[in-house]
């Protein structure tokens, strides 16, 4: 282990990572930082609460990329015109003297619109600490850092997948083109930011639908439980638009009697949702988006929940040769992997057994750290 690595780096258990005495990733303010830092816009890396908060501290700023600021900005956080919010971009390190001249720097983690790596160099610290937050696969450009804090939502070594993502798209395209000659209605589920990148896939797909999907389909419905659910795949999607991505105009139908969001039951529709608990409609041929660790042959199978459901292996998390490969790339003389958004947390312990094993470079898991200092 480190020498004095405590003074360097610590975790807390609301899944913040502390760095140093003035920079907070992810997490609250807990001790007074100067610089809270935000890897994307993902709620269990951007509470809106401890956002608020922060802006809240007469010291501290909140550092994020712009578009995930304008993600950000389906919440009741003022953003837009807090002075406290500042903004950085890829490739471009800054030294922010509010934090004891920290330098940091941002690299893209190809995990959703905004999200990023974070470099943090410390001049009063040994060592320069990274963490890759929530990263896809493949990524260009890793963290060149000595302390590497890891994603390991589904981190594993082994990938026994045939199929490529792209695989994935083919085969959900290829699949909604049989209910949509049928003229029967269809439903998309995934999760924010997949949710989008999906519906991106599917317009660059003319090859296979043989038209425009979203010429052909201009308005989507947007679905959920609450005003708040649709309201903010909206949100996304018009966000992702402004970023160049392809994306249907989104209709949200709500009931005003009630503040609640109802869906009208239209065959030929696109309805999409982030949650499969929000389907209403559910007698549509539907699509659920996510991760599947055992589909090793076929990108999509038949649910086994839903009557007329598919489930589509696609993820934006990194897994299987591609994080082993990130790892090697960044070379960092320890690696810490992140327990508290892995489940379960276990897989944070099985991950920093196989980089020891495999690569040869000394890791833990943040776990392991609780009954040490580092853990607040």
């Amino acid at each position: 282990m480190l020498k004095n690595l405590e003074k360097s780096i610590a975790f807390h258990q609301s899944g913040g990572i502390e760095v140093g005495e003035n920079v907070v990733i992810d997490g609250p303010i807990t001790r007074e930082q100067n610089l809270h830092i935000i890897t994307h816009a993902h709620t269990d890396h951007a509470r809106e609460s401890q956002i608020s908060e922060s802006l809240g501290n007469s010291g501290a700023e909140v550092v994020m990329t712009e578009a995930t600021r304008e993600l950000m900005g389906y919440t009741n956080l003022n953003l837009r015109t807090s002075h406290r919010y500042k903004s950085l971009e890829y490739n471009a390190p800054r030294v922010f003297e509010n934090a004891g001249n920290v330098e940091v720097e941002f690299l893209d983690a190809n995990h959703m619109l905004g999200s990023t790596q974070v470099k943090v160099v410390d001049p009063n610290l040994e060592y320069s600490i990274g963490y890759s937050g929530d990263i896809g696969r493949n990524i260009e450009k890793p963290i060149d850092v000595d302390v590497l804090v890891l994603d390991a939502t589904y981190a594993t070594f082994e990938d026994k997948r045939r199929y490529t993502k792209e695989d994935a798209f083919d085969a959900l395209a290829q699949k909604m083109l049989e209910f949509i000659n049928k003229g029967d209605g269809i439903n998309i589920v995934a999760h924010s930011g997949l949710l989008q990148s999906t519906l991106h896939n599917l317009g660059v797909r003319k090859n296979i639908f043989g038209f425009e999907i979203w010429d052909k389909f201009p308005e989507v419905l947007a679905g959920g439980q609450s005003k708040s659910h649709a309201g903010k795949i909206k949100h996304f999607c018009n966000v992702y638009k402004e970023f160049m991505y392809k994306q249907p105009n989104v209709l949200n139908l709500k009931d005003d009697k009630d503040d609640t969001w109802s869906l009208e039951v239209d065959n030929s529709r696109i309805a999409i949702f982030s949650s499969i608990e929000d389907i209403q409609n559910n007698h549509l041929p539907t699509f659920v988006c996510e991760y599947n660790p055992s589909g090793y042959d076929d990108p999509l199978t038949k649910s086994q929940k839903l009557k007329e459901g598919y489930h589509v292996a696609l993820s934006e998390h990194d897994t299987g040769n591609s994080i082993d490969k990130y790892i090697k790339n960044v070379d960092p003389k320890l690696v810490i992997t992140d327990s508290i958004r892995a489940n379960p947390d276990t897989r944070a312990d099985d991950l920093a057994i196989l980089i020891k094993n495999k690569l040869d470079i000394e890791a833990i898991s943040s776990k392991k750290l609780m009954s040490d200092v580092l853990f607040l």
